[in-house]
């Protein structure tokens, strides 16, 4: 393993008005393992990225980038899932993995980590298509990108309340503490 870390955002580089998302891996020497000013996860030109968070596999010397996917005008989210090799190949296809489809969902990414070489990814969505209560919701993907957890998702909180201020210790010793503000009463 090399070490180093990995660096995402997003940006219009273009100037069409669509956002896409960028990623790039420092190696523990200093040196950029992808191409300069960053690589994009998908090709998909008719979609918005937005929001990415990204953890690095050290094991397996892995880039994985989770970011929230819109349509073109914005109206409908979803979240996708990139791996990337250290030769800047994209292993889930051109367009990374379709972890939620675009719909009323809105998932926002909050934490990616690795854990026991599989990507944990913590995100935050709307709860029953409500515009102001907020679920918070956890996903595990093994190398392969398939599911790990028998329900897919796992729900950490769903009570009817707006939560804002996630934070996420990394995971140590199989386990994460997660912290968020709410407004319940």
């Amino acid at each position: 393993a090399n070490g180093g870390f990995s660096i995402c955002w997003y940006e219009d580089r273009d100037a069409d008005q669509m956002r896409n998302v960028y990623v790039q891996h420092v190696n523990a020497d200093g040196s950029i393992a992808f191409a300069p000013n960053g690589i994009q996860p998908t090709v998909s030109a008719t979609t918005q990225h937005f929001y990415p968070v990204t953890a690095y596999d050290s094991v397996n010397n892995k880039t994985y980038v989770v970011w929230s996917e819109t349509d073109g005008s914005q109206n409908l989210r979803g979240l996708r899932v990139q791996a990337i090799d250290q030769q800047g190949q994209k292993l889930f296809g051109d367009e990374g993995l379709n972890l939620i489809p675009l719909g009323g969902l809105s998932p926002m990414p909050i934490k990616a980590d690795i854990v026991n070489g599989d990507l944990i990814a913590l995100f935050s969505s709307s709860l029953n298509g409500s515009a102001v209560d907020s679920e918070l919701r956890a996903v595990r993907i093994n190398t392969a990108g398939d599911f790990v957890w028998e329900s897919d998702f796992v729900s950490l909180k769903n009570i009817a309340s707006a939560s804002v201020h996630e934070e996420v210790a990394d995971f140590q010793s199989n386990q994460a503490l997660i912290i968020w503000e709410d407004d319940r009463s």
